[in-house]
């Protein structure tokens, strides 16, 4: 239920542009994930079950309003967007990225980070802590491209600890939560390779990887949003890994220019995509470039499936067509 879209300039002044559509889901936390499936092209992806669900619980339109996707750091020269919801690990996740103190001051939750299982004696568990307190880098795990902390977060998002009885024995299950809301980040931080202070985008997966890129989208409106990135950087490779760098020089006005429009492209082609919010990061600091306008409105049931009908139909005649030219 969203669009967030980063380039990187590779010209003077170095700077990551990260920006932001501004379109939330009110109400039940699912809504927005159940919605989404109407738009997938598989023609028969789980129709049945979403109207069921939808009438089950008495909505045919999902009310909407308008907010902030993008974090800034305030001890970090940071920025950091998001889609998905904002559960406890997204939360620890921001925090991590954006405020590492407050991240290692949080006693209690390293004790559940790091040991889910079975705990150590107090004086054992205290002096792990701080021998993980004292050699935590995140320059350095981001140089490395991974940060193991993020995927332990996941897990404690995505896994249920279970206590049941039988009789007179007592189990404790651990079971997997599919419905787990987790979010994708586009990350821009200041780094230091061979001590010259330098922006750099990433793309933060839930896995605890941290892929580098000059440009990079994701999202509902992620496939508009590339789609006018491409057309910009002349890069039509379909392969994301392929096509995150780009191979002429990008200007800090290009790079701006480029992330709106993206985001502009989607919202006009996206249902599920709507306002702008955006921020510049330099070695100088950080520059916002947010709208404060406040709106509620809905997604409507009827206008999705509308929309699915006309994208299948167009599908089909394209599908039509490969088959005259390229199959006969």
């Amino acid at each position: 239920m969203t669009v967030i879209v980063g380039v990187e300039t590779n010209t003077e002044p170095r700077a990551v542009v990260i920006g932001t559509d501004r379109l939330q889901i009110q109400g039940y936390s699912s809504i927005a994930g159940i919605l989404q499936y109407l738009v997938y092209d598989d023609a028969d992806f789980g129709i049945d079950d979403i109207l069921w669900f939808a009438k089950k619980h008495g909505f045919d339109k999902a009310k909407t309003s308008l907010g902030r996707k993008l974090q800034i750091s305030h001890g970090l020269p940071a920025i950091l967007a998001q889609t998905g919801t904002d559960n406890e690990s997204h939360k620890k996740i921001s925090q991590l990225l954006l405020c590492p103190k407050d991240f290692l001051a949080d006693d209690e939750y390293l004790k559940k980070l790091f040991f889910p299982v079975e705990t150590p004696d107090e004086e054992t568990m205290k002096r792990l802590i701080n021998d993980y307190r004292s050699s935590f880098d995140l320059p350095q795990r981001l140089s490395d491209q991974l940060v193991p902390e993020l995927k332990r977060m996941v897990d404690l998002q995505v896994v249920q600890k279970k206590d049941f009885s039988v009789g007179q024995n007592s189990y404790t299950l651990w079971d997997r939560n599919f419905n787990t809301e987790l979010c994708e980040y586009l990350y821009g931080l200041v780094m230091r390779p061979g001590g010259i202070a330098q922006p750099q985008l990433g793309e933060v997966s839930v896995t605890g990887t941290i892929h580098r890129a000059e440009y990079s989208a994701n999202g509902a409106g992620k496939n508009f949003a590339l789609e006018h990135l491409r057309e910009k950087f002349g890069t039509q490779s379909p392969i994301d890994d392929i096509e995150s760098f780009v191979n002429r020089p990008i200007t800090l006005d290009e790079a701006v220019e480029a992330v709106r429009g993206a985001i502009l492209h989607a919202n006009e082609k996206s249902i599920f995509c709507e306002g702008l919010d955006f921020a510049i990061l330099t070695v100088d600091g950080v520059r916002t470039y947010f709208d404060d306008v406040q709106k509620d409105g809905a997604i409507d049931l009827a206008q999705l499936l509308e929309q699915k009908i006309s994208r299948l139909k167009n599908h089909t005649k394209r599908l039509e067509k490969a088959k005259e030219e390229y199959l006969k």
